[in-house]
């Protein structure tokens, strides 16, 4: 009975001490993982340098003239969209036109007003310099309206070159009159202001008009041109899809390297520092990363550099979510 007793004991005792070994184990696990805990950050976002080619009306995507990943070149073209004036720019444009018509009929009146009974005398053979001039201002006028229109969508960017490479001609053509020295007409009739004014009036109002016809039209398509050298990344639309104003439709990647970056949450903000420990995906296979930089502004931003295998996987501005270590 002694033995067995004895023997009981032990076996008592014995699983007594394997339990409380068990819970030391446990608390000892729990005291280093408790040490440190995680957050997850679900609007993370790879990124590169890039600049955004954006819509600047309603519309929908007619054309994708390039491939995703495709290198391009500033100008190029990188689909065409049938962009939709609002009501808002259809009266803007329409006053434009309406303004632009007021403006040449009182001109016109002015130089009607000055013609004299008898013909002018002395005139030159280059009398067409103060024509030339006239000219030049209005398509400096021109394409300083058409840039404004080619936001709106009215304007083609085609158009735009096109109106450009008329202001170059009309300059040359100008110092060339200029450069023979030729004198200046003389006799009586509309001052030279007031036609060079005329003349501008005149193109200005063909212009608006042009414009606000073209933002009535059914048919109201618009080339999209890359503004940069660089690789074009297509922002989810494929043709047919409708976007709003403000839509980012094409990526411009101005440069190779890819980072992943995310807000430092308000609750975790002060936690988050360079070199700890971070746990996102690409492709759906788990990656391991380390916070290399902290952005301090307004906001925290925290920045973990991708390694060059995987960039030409990744596209600007794709979200993915991330997981922290943060030391405590």
């Amino acid at each position: 009975m002694d033995m067995d007793q004895q023997l009981y004991k032990w076996w008592k005792y014995g699983i007594l001490g394997i339990i409380v070994l068990i819970i030391i184990g446990c608390l000892g696990v729990y005291y280093i993982y408790a040490a440190s805990s995680t957050v997850t950050i679900k609007d993370a976002k790879f990124t590169c340098q890039s600049v955004r080619v954006t819509a600047q009306s309603n519309g929908k995507i007619l054309t994708i003239k390039v491939k995703d990943g495709q290198k391009v070149k500033a100008g190029e073209v990188l689909g065409t969209i049938n962009a939709i004036v609002t009501e808002e720019q259809s009266q803007a444009l329409l006053q434009a036109y309406q303004q632009a018509q007021q403006k040449f009929n009182n001109l016109e009146q002015q130089v009607k007003s000055s013609i004299p009974t008898a013909p002018p005398v002395n005139v030159t053979p280059n009398a067409n310099a103060g024509e030339l001039a006239a000219k030049v201002e209005f398509a400096r006028t021109k394409v300083a309206r058409m840039q404004q229109l080619v936001s709106s969508g009215v304007v083609s960017a085609k158009e735009l070159a096109t109106a450009k490479a008329q202001l170059a001609s009309a300059e040359a053509a100008l110092q060339s009159v200029q450069a023979s020295n030729a004198p200046v007409p003389v006799g009586s009739g509309p001052s030279a202001e007031l036609t060079s004014a005329l003349a501008m009036a005149q193109m200005e109002l063909a212009q608006t008009k042009e414009a606000y016809e073209k933002s009535q039209a059914k048919d109201n398509s618009v080339e999209l041109v890359a503004p940069v050298d660089g690789t074009v990344y297509i922002n989810q639309y494929k043709v047919g899809d409708s976007f709003k104003y403000g839509d980012s439709l094409f990526s411009i990647g101005t440069g190779e390297k890819f980072y992943l970056q995310f807000p430092a949450p308000a609750s975790k903000s002060r936690e988050i520092e360079a070199g700890q420990v971070v746990k996102y995906q690409i492709n759906g296979k788990e990656q391991i990363g380390v916070v290399s930089i902290i952005q301090d502004g307004d906001k925290r931003i925290a920045q973990v550099s991708i390694p060059d295998e995987f960039d030409h996987l990744l596209k600007p501005n794709t979200e993915t979510s991330v997981t922290i270590v943060l030391d405590k």
